[in-house]
Parts: structure tokens; sequence; C-alpha cells
């Protein structure tokens, strides 16, 4: 987008010096415009980056403790049918806790939570997008 914008004001600069014809005051109107809309794209990245770097920091912290410190696991129901967890159970760092039968009626042979499963396949088709877009 941002190559678009600048694309378009080198357009308009080369269209003021080959058409001289067109007011100027047409022209720096148009640029304007432009610089404006590049000057708001700017202040969004930069709260966009601002959210993604406050966001990226807690996750480094969750990881921190989820290597450096025990998990207490307190769920008392099953994720799957909710009745009362017995042995033996599954507890998943996600804190998803599951009667063993209901895990492995769900569970494929992915590592994955399946109760997470549909989240963290959208968060990684997103990355996939955000990696296909940088590669352009």
């Amino acid at each position: 987008k941002q190559w678009y914008q600048r694309r378009v004001a080198i357009t308009a600069g080369r269209a003021l010096a080959e058409d001289s014809a067109t007011p100027i005051s047409v022209i720096m109107s148009y640029l304007t415009r432009h610089l404006k809309l590049e000057e708001e794209q700017g202040k969004e990245n930069k709260e966009l980056i601002k959210k993604y770097s406050e966001e990226a920091k807690v996750m480094r912290g969750e990881i921190h403790k989820l290597k450096t410190e025990p998990v207490v696991f307190q769920n008392i129901k099953c994720t799957k049918c909710g009745r009362k967890l017995n042995l033996p159970a599954v507890h998943l760092l996600c804190k998803h806790s599951w009667h063993q039968q209901c895990f492995e009626e769900l569970a494929d042979l992915d590592e994955d939570c399946p109760a997470c499963a549909g989240e963290n396949k959208q968060v990684l088709e997103h990355l996939k997008s955000l990696e296909q877009v940088r590669e352009r």
C-alpha cells in the first residue's frame, strides 16, 4: 500500500513536469492528501508495533514462567464432557484438562489441544499470510 502511494506521488510529480497545463494547486492538493494518508498509516503502524511488542513481552514472560515454575492444575471438570475429573486424566499447559478416554476420542496424532486447535489454526494461517505478504 505504501509503495502504491509513493508511486502515485511520483506519477503526480511527473504529470506536473510534463504537462504545464495542470494547475499546481491541483497537484499540491493531491500530494497533500497522499502525504496525510501516509502519515496516518505510519501512526497506525506505530500503534500496532507498540501493541504487538507489549503482547510479545507478556508472552515471553509466560513462556519463562512455564519453563521455570511448576504448573498447578486445578481443573475439576473435563473439558469435553464436563463431568468431574478422575484418574487417569490428561492436563495440558493451555489449562485444559480431560478424562484420558475423552482426550483420546478427540485428539489427533498432533500434539495440539483439541479445544485450542481451531484458534491455533487461525493464528498459524494468519502468520503464514503475513509471511507471504513480506515475501512480495
